[in-house]
Parts: structure tokens; C-alpha cells; sequence
């Protein structure tokens, strides 16, 4: 066994005993609940990304140059990264998923979001933040600001689509704060061991599909890619998005079902999904963008071993951890999309 294992498992018993007997108590104290802590932690994370994207957007606006429209696109980078956590990761949380859409409106197959801010910014009067929460979740959130930002954006386009933008940026901190609102209370209050223990498994399963969609949609079929279908693909970075969300995905896993699942004495098992998480994201492409390796044969193949490592997750997840804890993992909202 190498060192690097063993060393694995002692950190697994170290955070047993931590855990320990936390999902087993009828009830739990809101301060012991992880997986509630955590998302508040994201929410608030997200909530101070989307200010200091809005702050970055008023600069451009104000006097905007080349340089300036760079840190915006940065700071939309920083932005869409924090919302990684909630891909797919909501479940559980009613007041929360229905937030999420006006963040991200993922998949766009029909391009929605560009037709429909073309055709806002044609009107002589640009919707205000409020008037945009009447309007399609399409051109609300960080797909509406990365098309603003990136799509044949340059300093003389980014001037004369200064007002939709604030508009469009000052609604995503009005979902943001909406979205923390959602976090504030615990939504498993009162829950049951065995109940926290489905959510956790839920919880995990909702978000590894939805970030497995992010790939699959892409990939579409050998020989017949969809580059068009990857997430934030404007901005080229795809790749960068999917690293991001499996280390976030991983996080949580180490935070709340591999605790779980080492109380019980399954100490193999949340060992060996640890190590696969650690492949699946080191397998993911250094490059940012995933539209050229979708055009590359052997680019392709360097996504079907992501695609592998994330199957092999989802998997273990329902034919081995379910049962394990005799739990069976059922119906997500990524489902017959």
C-alpha cells in the first residue's frame, strides 16, 4: 500500500471520529450540518464575486477601454466559477432551485440568449434589473453577460452595449443576494439520520449529473460534436468550468459523504471515490476552451477519459454507495433534458 493511500486513510478515520454519529441523531444542531454549511459559504462566495463584477462593469461603462472591458471579462470568469457550486447543486433547496435559472440559463440550444438581447438592445429603451425579472430567464444571468462581454465584444461594441449590460449584471446581484436569502435557513431542519443521509446522496447525484451534462452535451456523438451546446463556450472556457466544478463537486463529497460513509466502516469505498475524483479532475484539459479538442481526434479521446472518470463516479454512486447505505438515488432535476 503506498504512502500516499495510507496517509488517505488515516485522514478518512481522522474525520470519522470528527462526524462521528452525525447523521445517526434523529435531528441535527444547524451548526453540525456540512452540507448546509458549505452551500452558505458558496452563496456568499458567489453573492461578493457578482459585486465585484458589477463594480468592474459601472468602470467600463463610465470610460470604457480595452483594459477595462479585460477585467470585466476576468471578473465574469471569477463570477461564473463561484456559481459552480450550484450546478446542479441546489437540490434540496427549493427556494434555491428556483433561483438558479435566472443565473444560468445552461443548456441554450436554440441560442435564445443571443436572439433576445439583439433584441432588447434595438429598443430605444433599455429594461431596467427590475424589469428584467418579468422577462426570460435567458437574458438575466451570467450567460446574458458573457454573450455582452465576449461575443464580438470590443471596446466600441462594449460602449453601446453599456446600459444592457449594467441592467443585465445589476440583475445577477439581485438573484445572488436572492440565492443567499435561499441558504440562510437550513432546509433539512429536523431531518432524520436516514433522511440526511438520502440528501446527501441526492445532493452529490444531482450535481455529478449536471456536471457530466456539461460534457456530454458537447460531445455530443462521435464524429458529431456540439461545441455550441458547451458551457460558456463565448468565453472559451468549457474546460476550465468543468475542472472547477469537479473540484467543487469533490469538495463536497469529502465533506459530507465520505465522512458518512467511513462512520459506517466503508472505509474502501470512500477511498477509492476519493482517488477517482482526483483522477477525474486531473484528466481534465489544461486548455481553457473545449471547442478545439472537439474538432481533434485525438482532443476527443482526451475528453472521453474525463467522460470515463465521471461515469465511473456516477456509477459507484448508484450501483455501490446506494446500496451500500441502502439508499436508492432517484430522479434529479438534469433528468430528460
Amino acid at each position: 500500500m503506498s504512502v500516499k493511500v495510507k496517509m488517505k486513510i488515516l485522514t478518512l478515520f481522522v474525520t470519522a471520529s470528527l462526524f462521528s454519529g452525525c447523521f445517526s441523531e434523529a435531528a441535527l444542531n444547524d451548526k453540525e450540518l456540512a452540507i448546509w454549511a458549505l452551500q452558505k459559504h458558496s452563496a456568499n462566495r458567489f453573492l461578493n464575486a457578482s459585486q465585484a463584477l458589477k463594480k468592474s462593469v459601472k468602470a467600463l461603462c463610465d470610460a470604457p477601454t480595452e483594459e477595462k472591458l479585460m477585467q470585466a471579462q476576468h471578473l465574469w470568469l471569477e463570477a461564473i466559477k463561484a456559481w459552480q457550486p450550484f450546478v446542479g447543486g441546489n437540490s434540496g433547496n427549493e427556494a434555491a432551485m428556483s433561483v438558479s435559472w435566472n443565473i444560468q440559463f445552461y443548456p441554450d440550444k436554440k441560442n435564445t440568449t443571443g436572439r433576445k438581447l439583439n433584441q432588447l438592445l434595438k429598443k430605444e429603451a433599455i429594461p431596467t434589473a427590475d424589469e428584467l425579472s418579468g422577462q426570460s430567464v435567458a437574458v438575466q444571468g451570467l450567460g446574458a453577460i458573457e454573450w455582452l462581454l465576449f461575443d464580438e465584444a470590443d471596446v466600441a461594441t462594449t460602449a453601446t452595449r453599456c446600459p444592457l449590460t449594467v441592467s443585465v449584471v445589476n440583475r445577477t446581484v439581485q438573484s445572488s443576494e436572492a440565492l443567499v436569502s435561499a441558504w440562510q435557513s437550513n432546509p433539512w431542519r429536523g431531518a432524520s439520520g436516514k433522511q440526511l443521509e438520502a440528501q446527501t446522496l441526492r445532493g452529490l447525484t444531482s450535481q455529478l449529473d449536471a456536471i457530466s451534462k456539461t460534457l456530454s452535451l458537447p460531445m455530443g456523438k462521435p464524429g458529431f460534436p456540439q461545441p455550441y451546446q458547451a458551457q460558456s463556450w463565448r468565453s472559451g472556457q468549457s474546460n476550465e468550468l468543468l475542472r472547477v466544478g469537479l473540484v467543487s463537486l469533490q469538495k463536497r463529497y469529502e465533506s459530507t459523504l465520505q465522512p458518512l460513509l467511513v462512520e459506517k466502516g466503508h472505509v474502501e469505498l470512500a477511498t477509492r471515490l476519493e482517488s477517482h475524483f482526483d483522477m477525474a479532475v486531473e484528466s481534465v484539459p489544461t486548455m481553457p476552451a473545449m471547442g478545439p479538442l472537439l474538432a481533434d481526434k485525438f482532443g476527443y479521446q482526451s475528453l472521453m477519459v474525463v467522460a470515463n472518470h465521471i461515469n465511473y463516479l456516477q456509477t459507484a454512486m448508484s450501483d455501490e454507495v446506494g446500496p451500500t447505505l441502502g439508499l436508492v438515488v432517484g430522479f434529479n432535476s438534469t433528468d430528460g433534458d
